[in-house]
C-alpha cells in the first residue's frame, strides 16, 4: 500500500485549498504560505493533457513533470493506476511560491563578525552588546540551537571590524595559540598536524582559500546534510525455494555496508564536534511503482551519496546539476562520473598513480633499461601514464624497451634479460591483463637466477595467485591508495565503535562511505572542534585539463622487501594537473 509522506499530504491539501480561492487571493495566499516557512511548493492551476506511451507509470510520469506522485494521481481521481498506451491523463501545471528569504537583508560573510561563544554568552546579552536586536541576532544564526554551546561561533549581522584582515589575524594568532597548548603533549610529528588541522579549519571559517588547495565545493552551513540513496527494494522474482538471486542478495549486502560506512562516518563527525544529519532513502520503487524520495529531498541535502543503481545515477545527477551540489558515485563508475560536472570519485585517479610510478622507475634506475609490457588493449590509457611519467623524469625515452605482450602471455620476455645485471620490469596494465601476469610470474620463477625488479598496477595487489616468495625477490612495487595504519592507536580508537556497533570488521564498502562523508565535512566552512581525518583514503585534488573537473590523485608507493610493505619516497612533480 502506497502511504502519503507529509510533503506529499500537504501538497494534496494545498492544492484543494487553491482550488477554494479565487485569482485575487491567490497571491495573498502565496505570501502567507511562504511566511509559514514553505518556499518551494507547488499547486494546481491550469492543467494540460498528456497521452500514456508505452511503460509509462504514473510515478514515472510524476518524476519526469518535477511534480509528485500525490499531486498527479489527485489531478485525474477517474483513472485506475494501470495506465494504457493511448490513454489521456491531466497533467497540473506547477507555480512556484515565491521565496521570501531572498529579500532578507543578509551580508557576505567576509563582512560578518565571528563571535566566539565564551563561558556566559547568552543571545540577550549579546544583542546588548553588539547593539541589534535580539530578533535579528537569531536570524543571522537560523541553525543554532537556543541554549550557545561554548567555542561555536555565531555571526552579527551589520558589525564589520574597525580592520578585519587585523582582527582576523589577531583571532587566528589566538585560537592557534591554544591549538599549540593543547598538544605539547603529543609526538612531534602529530604536534604538527594538529596545528595545521586547526589552521585549516580557520582558514576555512574565515572564507579564506588556498589557491595551491583545490577543493570540489564549498558547504556553507553549521549542519551538514547527508542523503544517502541506496537500493533495498529491488523489483526481483525469487528462485526456487523462495530466495533472492545472487547478483540481488549481493547488491543489497552493498547497500547495507555503505549505510554502514555513513553512520560511521557521522559518528565520528560528531565526536570531532560536527552536526550532521544522515537522511536515507531507497532509490527503488514500490510494488505500486511510487518512488519514496523527491526533490525535497535533494533541496535539504548538502551532498548527495549515490545512487548505487546506475540506471538512476543520471537521474539524479542531472537534477542536481543546477545546484552545484557535490554528488559521490559509489560505484566508481567513470562514464557517469565524466558525463555530470559536480560528481566525484573516492577513489584514487588510477593513470595519476601509474604516472608516479613512471616517475618513480626513471628515479631508481638511472642506468639500467626497463622493459615495459605494453598490452595497447583495454589499459592502454595506463601504459601510457606510465610512459610519459618516466620520460618526464628521464627527459625522453632513453632506457625504455617497449615489448608487446597481450592480456594473457608476454612470450620472448626472458630472451631480453642479463643475469649479470639488474633486469628492470613494468607491467602498467591492470585486470585486462590478469593472466598475463600469472605468465610473468611463473616464468620469472623458472629463470630465478636472473636479478628482477618488478613495477606492477595497483590492482595486482588483490591477485590471489601471487606468491610471497616471488614479490619478495623483486621487490614488488606498486602505487596504493590505502593509508589505513591498522597498529596506529587512533585507528584502533576510531575502529572501536563501528566493531561494538556491527560486530564485524568494516567492508571496502563501508570504509569507502565513511572516508567520502568524512572529506565532504572539510568543505564546510564552518569551523568544528577537531578537523577531520578519513580512515583508509587520502584526498588530493587536481584538475583533469581534459574534462575540467577535480579528481583526487593521493597516491603513494609501496614495495615488498624483507618479507613486508615499506613506504617508498617520490619527489612532488612539477606538473599542477592531471593529464
Amino acid at each position: 500500500m502506497r502511504s502519503k509522506s507529509p510533503a506529499n499530504r500537504l501538497d494534496g491539501m494545498l492544492s484543494l485549498f487553491m482550488d477554494l480561492v479565487n485569482d485575487k487571493m491567490r497571491a495573498v495566499a502565496w505570501i502567507l504560505w511562504a511566511l509559514g516557512g514553505l518556499s518551494h511548493v507547488s499547486l494546481r492551476a491550469a492543467q494540460e493533457q498528456y497521452t500514456v506511451l508505452p511503460g509509462d507509470t504514473f510515478a514515472r510520469i510524476a518524476r519526469s513533470q518535477g511534480m509528485t506522485l500525490t499531486a498527479l494521481l489527485e489531478a485525474n481521481p477517474d483513472h485506475s493506476e494501470a495506465l494504457q498506451p493511448g490513454d489521456r491523463i491531466q497533467v497540473p501545471e506547477l507555480v512556484a511560491f515565491p521565496d521570501l528569504s531572498a529579500s532578507t537583508a543578509w551580508e557576505p560573510m567576509d563582512s560578518l563578525l565571528n563571535h566566539e561563544i565564551q563561558s556566559g554568552d547568552t543571545w540577550y546579552a549579546l544583542s546588548k552588546r553588539y547593539n541589534v536586536s535580539l530578533d535579528a541576532l537569531q536570524e543571522a544564526n537560523p541553525s543554532r540551537e537556543t541554549s550557545l554551546q561554548l567555542g561555536t561561533f555565531i555571526r552579527i549581522p551589520g558589525i564589520r571590524a574597525v580592520n578585519q584582515s587585523s582582527e582576523w589575524e589577531r583571532q587566528r594568532s589566538e585560537l592557534l595559540g591554544k591549538a599549540r597548548l593543547k598538544v605539547d603533549g603529543l609526538k612531534k610529528g602529530e604536534r604538527a598536524d594538529s596545528i595545521r588541522a586547526s589552521s585549516t579549519s580557520l582558514d576555512r571559517l574565515s572564507g579564506k582559500s588556498s589557491e595551491a588547495k583545490l577543493e570540489p565545493a564549498v558547504i556553507d552551513t553549521d549542519t551538514l546534510h547527508v542523503l544517502a540513496m541506496l537500493p533495498f527494494l529491488l523489483p526481483v522474482d525469487t528462485v526456487l525455494g523462495g530466495d533472492f538471486d545472487p547478483k540481488t542478495k549481493r547488491l543489497r549486502q552493498v547497500a547495507l555496508e555503505f549505510t554502514h560506512g555513513f553512520e560511521w562516518g557521522s559518528q565520528l563527525l560528531q565526536e570531532a564536534g560536527f552536526h550532521v544529519q544522515l537522511r536515507l532513502v531507497d532509490t527503488e520503487a514500490d510494488t505500486l511503482g511510487a518512488v519514496g524520495w523527491g526533490m525535497h529531498d535533494l533541496d535539504w541535502a548538502d551532498v548527495v551519496m549515490g545512487p548505487l543503481r546506475r540506471s538512476v545515477i543520471d537521474t539524479v545527477a542531472e537534477l542536481l546539476a543546477s545546484t552545484g551540489k557535490p554528488q559521490w558515485i559509489l560505484n566508481e563508475s567513470l562514464h557517469h562520473w565524466k558525463r555530470h560536472t559536480h560528481t566525484l570519485l573516492v577513489g584514487a585517479h588510477r593513470e595519476a598513480g601509474m604516472r608516479d610510478l613512471g616517475r618513480l622507475a626513471a628515479l631508481n634506475h638511472p642506468l639500467d633499461s626497463v622493459i615495459v609490457l605494453e598490452t595497447k588493449g583495454k589499459d592502454a590509457a595506463l601504459e601510457r601514464a606510465f610512459l610519459e611519467g618516466f620520460r618526464e623524469e628521464r627527459g625522453g625515452s632513453d632506457g625504455l624497451i617497449l615489448w608487446p605482450a597481450t592480456f594473457r602471455f608476454a612470450e620472448g620476455l626472458t630472451t631480453l634479460m642479463d643475469t649479470s645485471k639488474l633486469n628492470v620490469v613494468a607491467i602498467p596494465a591492470g585486470a585486462s591483463a590478469r593472466s598475463m601476469m600469472a605468465y610473468v610470474q611463473t616464468e620469472l620463477q623458472l629463470a630465478d637466477s636472473f636479478p628482477v625488479k618488478l613495477y606492477a598496477n595497483p590492482q595486482s595487489l588483490s591477485y590471489e595467485f601471487m606468491e610471497w616468495d616471488f614479490v619478495d625477490r623483486v621487490n614488488w612495487t606498486l602505487p596504493s591508495d590505502n593509508w589505513m595504519q591498522r597498529d596506529d592507536s587512533l585507528f584502533q580508537n576510531r575502529l572501536s565503535w563501528f566493531l561494538e556497533e556491527f560486530e564485524t570488521e568494516p567492508s571496502d564498502y563501508a570504509l569507502k562511505g565513511c572516508d567520502a562523508l568524512i572529506e565532504t565535512a572539510r568543505w564546510m566552512m564552518h569551523a568544528a572542534a577537531d578537523d577531520p581525518s578519513s580512515i583508509r583514503t587520502r584526498f588530493e585534488w587536481q584538475m583533469d585539463a581534459e574534462l575540467g573537473k577535480l579528481r583526487n590523485v593521493a597516491w603513494k608507493i609501496i614495495e615488498f622487501s624483507k618479507g613486508d610493505w615499506k613506504d617508498v619516497d617520490l619527489p612532488p612533480p612539477n606538473a599542477s594537473e592531471i593529464r
